[in-house]
């Protein structure tokens, strides 16, 4: 079984290689445990960490805020990491725990991009 000590040192490991910091323990705990999980058969750990890399070089590129848009991308499918213990979507369970946790929940919760930080996160995950 899991530990969440071993959680914890995947995803502070996560976050400090995709650059973001400042990130609750719990969420840090979450993004660890998203090592152990596949969607479409990649790992989300791995896709999530490659979609800030992608959000961050997006942001860049078109002189936006590089620290939002890898922040958001590291922590897009977070939903993910407790979608099977908890009713509901991974986006609206994601968005439940940044509010509670980060107050960063409109990062979560826009379903259609009203900004070009919102359309990077957007194209970065496909």
């Amino acid at each position: 079984m899991r530990s969440i000590k071993s959680s914890g040192k995947t995803g502070e490991k996560a976050s400090f290689d995709a650059g973001v910091h400042d990130i609750h323990p719990e969420i840090i705990t979450l993004l660890g445990s998203l090592k152990y999980r596949t969607s479409y058969s990649q790992n989300v750990l791995q896709h999530s960490m490659d979609v800030s890399y992608l959000a961050g070089i997006m942001a860049a590129e078109l002189k936006l805020n590089v620290k939002e848009a890898k922040r958001a991308g590291l922590l897009h499918d977070i939903g993910k990491a407790v979608d099977h213990k908890i009713e509901g979507t991974h986006a609206a369970i994601g968005a439940d725990y940044a509010k509670r946790l980060e107050r960063i929940h409109e990062l979560f919760k826009r379903l259609r991009p009203t900004t070009m930080t919102d359309a990077i996160i957007l194209c970065s995950v496909f």
